[in-house]
């Protein structure tokens, strides 16, 4: 009997995920685990497939980064068990994986576009841990670029919309910085210190434009900035 997967994972929006030819789910199926696309339509299974055939990933987490193409990132509990970002064909045939963990370092982040999987990862640098962003194709999973940023503190937005990638990096020692890369080259179009801005908010995106929303005692202060 298959039922709907509680989804636990950082990143994507959840069990289900609305795409412009698909509605994708996660499955929970005995022992396993399985991603299913259904017609928005009437709800028609178009197909399912197993997210490890080999081993069920029956403990997994399933956090939904594209409905169109299927990509998702998994986060297996068990000792072993499968931690990648998988995608999938539209008709559902495995495509690429792409570990949590490998030379690049270790994934934070993820967001898909322009033919990539975006990710921002931590690595160990000779003195502490430092951030960088890696560029994965989104058929074959193999890396195409990577950008270091250095010692900034955290990431607080990603964000990839057709070929622009932007970034929100804050650091305690330094300002805070807005970057946009080229998705397919890597090639850096844009570095903004902001001055101004200020952790724990929600970002919006829109028209090029981003918005930040900030919750503090009594007042909750919108700013919009734009690309120069």
């Amino acid at each position: 009997m298959r039922r709907p997967l509680k989804a636990r994972g950082e990143a994507g929006s959840g069990p289900r995920v609305p795409g412009s030819k698909d509605v994708l789910a996660a499955l929970s199926c005995g022992g396993g685990v399985e991603l299913a696309a259904f017609a928005p339509a009437d709800g028609t299974v178009r197909w399912t497939v197993p997210l490890d055939a080999r081993r069920g990933a029956a403990e997994a987490s399933v956090s939904f980064l594209s409905a169109d193409p299927p990509v998702v990132w998994v986060k297996d509990r068990k000792q072993n068990g499968v931690r990648a970002i998988l995608t999938f064909s539209p008709d559902g045939q495995p495509r690429s994986r792409i570990d949590d963990a490998g030379p690049y370092g270790d994934l934070k982040w993820a967001a898909v576009g322009g033919g990539r999987v975006i990710t921002a990862a931590d690595y160990q640098g000779s003195q502490s841990t430092l951030k960088r962003l890696v560029a994965f194709d989104l058929d074959t999973g193999r890396e195409r670029w990577r950008e270091d940023l250095g010692a900034v503190d955290r990431f607080e937005d990603l964000y990839v919309d057709g070929s622009p990638v932007t970034v929100i990096a804050t650091s305690s020692k330094y300002d805070d910085h807005y970057y946009v890369f080229d998705a397919a080259t890597g090639d850096e179009e844009e570095d903004r210190g902001i001055r101004d801005y200020e952790t724990g908010v929600y970002v919006l995106h829109h028209k090029g434009l981003f918005i930040t929303v900030r919750w503090s005692p009594g007042e909750r202060p919108v700013s919009v900035y734009e690309r120069w």
